[in-house]
């Protein structure tokens, strides 16, 4: 049930698989859902598992990255039923959602504080325009006199 990675070539599925520019080479693999209806958990239960497959990815001496046939051909991808693969989906996107909106309130709160600290420097050091000088205003706490304090050491 899902899907399976084949080590075969791309050659008989078609011109136009790609949405993008895409460059290749002679060990490109493709992923040949059986189950077409799955393809959108699968994207995202693999782009989860990313970290995992690319610990399997090998360097040759030369720097050249490789992946063994038996390295993919026998990673196992959980496949939920397909009503549950639905609700994972919702729930990813209900997430994501959640993440833009605070994402741009941190942006929204941080243009605040920003021009509020403007506001506020603008307000304790003003220039005077007729004659330039830089005045200082002084805040009504270190304006007061100092408070007497009490020990209570005996």
């Amino acid at each position: 049930m899902g899907g399976r990675i084949e080590p075969e070539s791309l050659a008989g599925l078609g011109q136009n698989m790609q949405t993008v520019p895409v460059s290749i080479n002679q060990d490109m693999k493709a992923l040949v859902l059986t189950v077409p209806a799955q393809g959108e958990y699968l994207l995202r239960a693999l782009k989860g598992m990313k970290p995992f497959m690319l610990k399997r990815v090998q360097r040759s001496s030369h720097g050249t990255c490789r992946l063994e046939a038996s390295d993919y051909t026998d990673f196992a991808i959980p496949m939920p039923p397909p009503h549950e693969q639905h609700l994972i989906i919702a729930k990813i996107d209900e997430l994501v959602t959640l993440c833009d909106q605070l994402g741009a309130s941190l942006v929204t709160g941080d243009v605040a504080r920003s021009r509020l600290l403007d506001s506020v420097l603008r307000e304790a050091i003003s220039i005077d325009r007729t004659s330039g000088a830089v005045t200082a205003v002084a805040s009504a706490a270190s304006s007061r006199p100092p408070q007497k304090t009490t020990s209570l050491r005996a």
